[in-house]
C-alpha cells in the first residue's frame, strides 16, 4: 500500500471515528435545575433513579446524533404498533370540531393515571411517534389521551374554515375539561411532543388555575433541520409538512387530492403561490422584464432604484423643489421647478 492511499485511509478512518463518536464514553444524562438540593429536585431524582445513570446506546451508530437523524429519517420505525382508541369529537363555537382519542390500559396500575399528549405540527394520533408512545404507555398502565390538531388527520374532514393554530391554547383546555368528566378518578399528566410541548408550557403559564388538578407535565422540544420529515421548515419533497410546497402528501396546506375538505382548493397553475419556475409572476424576480417589482437595471419600472429615468421613484439629486423629484421627465408627480 502507497504512502498516500495508508494517508487516505486513515483520514478517513480518523473521520468515522469522529462522526460517530465512537472514542465519547458514556455518562449519566446532564441535569440543569436552579438549585439541584431543593427537595423538589431530590424527590424526582429519587424517583427517577435512571436520570443518574449511565446511558449505554447502541454501537457504531448510537452515539451519533446525525446519524440517528438520518437513519430516521431514511428508514423510519419498523413494526410500528396500531393502537386501537376511542374517538371523541367536540363542536366548537366556530363550527369547528374537535376531536382526541382515548387508550385505555394493556395493564392493571395502582392508580389511574392519563396522559394528555399534545403532538407535534401537523401531528395527531395517526402519527408513528404517537402510536409508538401510546402504545409504551398502554403496556405500562396508563391511559392515553392524543389530541388531534384541527386539520391534521386525513380521516377527519374540516367543518370549519379554519385550522389548528399554535398561538392558542383553548383546544388543549377543551380536551383536558372533556377528560376530567369522561375520567374523574385519573391523575392527569400533561405531555407536550415538540412543538406541542410549547402549547404545554404556554398553557400553564397563562393561569395558575390551568396548573390546579395537574399531577405533572412533561415536554419535549427540538428544533427540527431542513429535509426532515414532520419539520416546520420542511423543504420541498418532504412528506407530512404543514409548510411543504406542492408535491407534498398529507399536508395540511397541500393543494391537490384533498377532498370534502372546506379549505380544498383545485389543481391551479400559474398559481400566486406556485413559486418554482413560474414565469411572468408577480413573485418571479430575476430576469423580470418591465415586471412590478422588478430589480435594478430595468427602465420604465414603479419600483426602480436611482439613475431609472421616467420614474415616479427617481430619487437622487433634488435642488430648489418641495417635492419635485430630480431628473424625473413626463412623470405624474413631476412638479415645477420652485425659485
Amino acid at each position: 500500500m502507497s504512502p498516500l492511499l495508508a494517508a487516505v485511509f486513515a483520514l478517513l478512518l480518523y473521520l468515522l471515528v469522529r462522526l460517530l463518536h465512537i472514542t465519547t464514553p458514556a455518562s449519566a444524562p446532564l441535569i440543569y435545575a436552579k438549585d439541584r438540593s431543593s427537595q423538589f429536585v431530590q424527590s424526582v431524582l429519587t424517583l427517577c433513579p435512571i436520570l443518574q445513570q449511565p446511558y449505554f446506546p447502541p454501537l457504531l451508530w448510537g452515539k451519533s446524533g446525525h446519524v440517528q437523524t438520518v437513519l430516521y429519517a431514511k428508514m423510519g420505525r419498523v413494526n410500528v404498533p396500531v393502537p386501537n382508541g376511542i374517538r371523541h369529537s367536540i363542536l366548537l363555537a366556530d363550527g369547528a370540531t374537535l376531536t382526541f382519542d382515548l387508550h385505555k390500559p394493556k395493564v392493571p396500575h395502582k392508580k389511574s393515571y392519563c396522559l394528555l399528549i399534545c403532538p407535534g405540527i401537523g401531528n395527531n394520533s395517526e402519527s408513528h411517534y404517537m402510536r409508538t408512545l401510546v402504545d409504551y404507555a398502554q403496556k405500562n398502565g396508563y391511559i392515553a389521551v392524543v389530541l388531534n390538531h384541527i386539520g391534521s388527520h386525513k380521516t377527519i374532514p374540516l367543518t370549519a374554515a379554519r385550522i389548528f393554530t399554535y398561538g392558542g391554547t383553548e383546544e388543549l383546555h377543551l380536551v383536558r375539561k372533556e377528560v376530567e368528566k369522561l375520567l374523574p378518578e385519573s391523575n392527569i399528566i400533561l405531555v407536550g411532543c415538540s412543538m406541542g410541548g410549547n402549547i404545554v408550557v404556554k398553557y400553564l403559564g397563562e393561569n395558575r388555575e390551568h396548573q390546579e388538578g395537574i399531577l405533572a407535565a412533561v415536554q419535549n422540544s427540538v428544533s427540527a433541520l431542513p429535509k426532515v420529515k414532520n419539520s416546520v421548515f420542511a423543504l420541498p419533497k418532504v412528506k407530512n409538512s404543514v409548510f411543504a410546497l406542492p408535491k407534498v402528501k398529507n399536508s395540511v396546506f397541500a393543494l391537490p387530492k384533498v377532498n370534502n375538505s372546506v379549505l380544498a382548493l383545485p389543481k391551479v397553475k400559474n398559481s400566486v403561490f406556485a413559486l418554482p419556475k413560474v414565469k411572468n409572476s408577480v413573485f418571479a424576480l430575476p430576469k423580470v422584464n418591465n415586471s412590478v417589482l422588478a430589480l435594478p437595471k430595468v427602465k420604465n419600472s414603479v419600483f426602480a432604484l436611482p439613475k431609472v429615468k421616467n420614474s415616479v421613484f427617481a430619487i437622487s439629486k433634488v435642488k430648489n423643489s418641495v417635492l419635485a423629484l430630480p431628473k424625473v421627465k413626463n412623470s405624474v408627480f413631476a412638479l415645477p421647478k420652485v425659485h
